[in-house]
């Protein structure tokens, strides 16, 4: 896997140094964008999204990825030419390849290579039927989990534990993205970096430890994502911010709070815990109800929120729960923290609320 952090790392310096363009979000809103179509690795699915110029892209090996340069916030347009595809020599020797052109004229067809690895692609673009307008060229980066084996409890050093045994969609995988330093802010969507599905661990070392092995879905980033979408485009909802707590976690850690649900579904890449935290970004739960304060009522705002989109069919069906945690300040004070929890799981939708007190649940919450 060095070889393919040096060209990640390589990908990176041209960002930095304004040679590629970076992500839409941290630029001019984005004058170009990506429509990729591509599988997903775990659960076999196809999505199609718009990618900004240097996001990523966790597909399966050997399956398919179109791509298409667009102009951001338009749709494509004939008059938008691809010029280039560019990619690493190692794209190539793992079976990655050209295999054609779209119906639409700027469109490619690219074969996925056959092995786990990560792989920068370019694609060049060119403005105008007759090739005389302004030229970009758009960066993108494919990453494909690789087949690993848990070995006592680890991979290549980094501790993951072991994983239950289970009969419905949460079956262990054999897959797992590989992610050195440098991948931890590279965005796989709008708002939201590989970072943030990284696991936590119980110790420092671990905390340390590179390469992390990880599950990110597609299928939980597109939830949350659109979810964030929802809200920001609504003047009815104040939970501007959202973040990402807790995403994949591994058995280990998830064997560590013992808060947390023997079978949870964050072991599989299927959940996320959210908060709504960007006024300021402190860590802290905002007052979200406007009620000057800041407590499980806005907490229960946010989960009330995700089960009337869901009901609404506005986001995919899955598990919703309210958590409060209090946590001793000493003296006899305690201080309390709060969170969201949201979930693809592929059975009947479940609703749930639960209070603990130093780690230990003591009530039921009742949200809805």
């Amino acid at each position: 896997m060095e070889k393919w952090g040096m060209f990640l790392l390589l990908g990176f310096v041209l960002l930095a140094s304004g040679v590629l363009p970076g992500p839409a979000h941290a630029r001019d809103a984005g004058r170009w964008a990506v429509l990729c179509q591509w599988v997903d690795p775990y659960d076999s699915a196809a999505y199609q999204a718009k990618k900004e110029p240097g996001m990523a892209i966790i597909a399966a090996p050997r399956s398919r990825l179109i791509v298409a340069p667009v102009r951001e916030g338009g749709t494509d347009s004939p008059d938008i030419q691809t010029a280039a595809l560019g990619h690493s020599a190692e794209f190539a020797q793992w079976g990655g390849r050209l295999a054609g052109r779209t119906s639409r004229p700027n469109g490619y067809v690219i074969d996925l290579p056959d092995t786990g690895g990560v792989f920068p692609l370019s694609v060049g673009c060119r403005l105008g039927r007759n090739g005389g307008g302004s030229a970009e060229t758009l960066p993108l980066v494919i990453i494909i989990p690789q087949k690993l084996r848990i070995v006592r409890g680890r991979i290549n050093g980094y501790v993951m534990g072991t994983y239950p045994e289970r009969d419905d969609d949460r079956r262990a995988p054999d897959r797992f993205v590989e992610i050195t330093p440098d991948m931890m802010d590279l965005h796989i969507s709008r708002n939201f970096r590989v970072g943030d599905f990284v696991s936590s661990s119980r110790s420092d070392a671990q905390v340390r430890h590179f390469p992390k092995y990880a599950v990110i879905r597609h299928s939980l980033i597109n939830k949350v994502e659109r979810l964030v979408d929802l809200i920001d485009r609504s003047p009815h909802f104040q939970c501007k911010g959202i973040r990402v707590l807790s995403g994949f976690r591994t058995p280990d850690y998830n064997r560590f709070l013992p808060e947390a649900a023997f079978h949870s579904y964050h072991q599989y890449g299927l959940a996320a815990d959210i908060i709504v935290d960007s006024a300021p970004a402190d860590g802290v739960f905002d007052d979200v109800n406007q009620d000057r304060k800041s407590n499980i009522y806005d907490a229960a705002t946010l989960a009330g929120i995700c089960d009337q989109l869901e009901q609404r069919g506005a986001l995919p069906i899955g598990g919703i729960g309210l958590y409060e945690h209090q946590h001793s300040a000493g003296k006899g004070k305690w201080y309390s923290t709060f969170h969201v929890h949201v979930d693809v799981r592929e059975s009947k939708k479940t609703r749930w609320g639960y209070a603990f007190r130093n780690g230990r649940r003591y009530a039921r919450l009742v949200w809805r």
